[in-house]
């Protein structure tokens, strides 16, 4: 594999439609996080975004996806709220009822 002044790596395995296409997606899939954090919190947009990704983009089973949100959410939640107690900031959201979403 060689490298290019900008550090993008080239391979004469794969062409560059599909180094396109799987540069968009996973692009998307950040900008994607980045929404749900800013509309949802971290509390809610974080196991959301790994739900989402481990079931529709790594395409895991039923069980993994579960398991891997319901780990996550865990570590999440009790290491930075209850443990750390951390201020959660506010979202466009927060004062809508939402549980989970801090109150305005």
């Amino acid at each position: 594999m060689e490298w290019t002044p900008f550090l993008v790596p080239t391979s004469p395995s794969l062409p560059p439609e599909v180094v396109r296409k799987r540069t968009i997606q996973i692009v998307s899939w950040m900008a994607g996080f980045i929404l749900m954090i800013w509309l949802l919190g971290f509390l809610i947009g974080m196991p959301l975004f790994i739900f989402l990704y481990l079931k529709f983009q790594a395409r895991e089973s039923w069980a993994m996806t579960s398991i891997g949100t319901v780990v996550a959410a865990v570590f999440i939640i009790g290491l930075f709220d209850r443990f750390m107690h951390l201020p959660w900031p506010l979202t466009p959201l927060s004062g809508m009822g939402i549980p989970g979403l801090p109150p305005a």
